[in-house]
């Protein structure tokens, strides 16, 4: 499905719950696409990938070498009377026969409470759990808030993975994070990197006081441009304002 997504342009799955007539599935949709191919991995290329969505986590284990790692997506646990099902729940094992059981709670266009981390965090019962949240938007909510171990926005999540395309040796985790961090893109969970060089002899002409405009990524030419309406006095100055469509904020 990522490559269905980035390739040839698939999108249904971030189309709205009233054009589908049904409950909102983008959340699992986008859940299932970031976090399945992790299922695949070896578990040393499974845990570097839980690393780099999760960077706190290497303080929360002992630094032994992974022997497996096995993931679960809405795992159906029974709490007193009632059924939880986190979005994930990956139970990773380490050579010294400890283990920790990784549960995941994604949000894309819903809210996140307390009382939902607290139930998910009793579907482990006598385990080191460590469990994580990822929010669209983070407002106000804080991990110690929320009562989880780790809040990440997907904002912070395309950031690390980011950071992991350009320096992981495994060509299985490299691939995962290019593919993960173009859907980012595309979803408009974008990271900042600065501007490319842009030469001022391809500055749109306007009269207009203030002018925007995007670059193209791929060949560094403009491809875009947006004007906002001028004052009835032109004025002598202008103000330019540049952004890289494929790295803003």
């Amino acid at each position: 499905m990522l490559d269905a997504f980035i390739r040839k342009g698939a999108r249904r799955i971030l189309l709205t719950r009233t054009t589908e007539h049904q409950k909102d599935k983008n959340e699992d949709a986008i859940t299932s696409m970031v976090f399945s191919p992790i299922q695949f991995m070896s578990p040393e290329d499974a845990f570097t990938c839980f690393k780099a969505v999760l960077p706190n986590l290497p303080r929360h284990v002992t630094g032994q070498p992974v022997s497996s790692v096995h993931v679960e997506f809405w795992p159906s646990v029974m709490v007193e009377d009632a059924r939880v099902e986190p979005d994930l729940r990956a139970e990773i094992r380490f050579a010294d026969y400890s283990s920790l059981v990784l549960i995941g709670e994604m949000k894309w266009g819903s809210v996140i409470t307390r009382e939902q981390i607290h139930k998910e965090r009793e579907t482990v019962n006598g385990g080191d759990a460590y469990v994580f949240a990822i929010i669209k938007t983070r407002g106000t909510c804080t991990a110690d808030g929320l009562g989880c171990n780790e809040l990440r926005t997907w904002t912070d999540v395309h950031r690390s993975i980011c950071d992991l395309s350009g320096s992981q040796p495994s060509s299985s985790v490299r691939r995962w994070a290019t593919l993960v961090s173009e859907f980012l893109e595309i979803a408009e969970q974008l990271v900042f990197n600065g501007f490319r060089e842009i030469n001022i002899h391809e500055l749109p002409k306007s009269d207009q006081s203030t002018i925007f405009f995007g670059q193209n990524n791929v060949n560094g030419h403009l491809n875009r441009q947006f004007k906002l309406p001028g004052p009835e006095a032109a004025l002598e100055e202008k103000d330019w304002i540049f952004y890289n469509r494929r790295a803003r904020t």
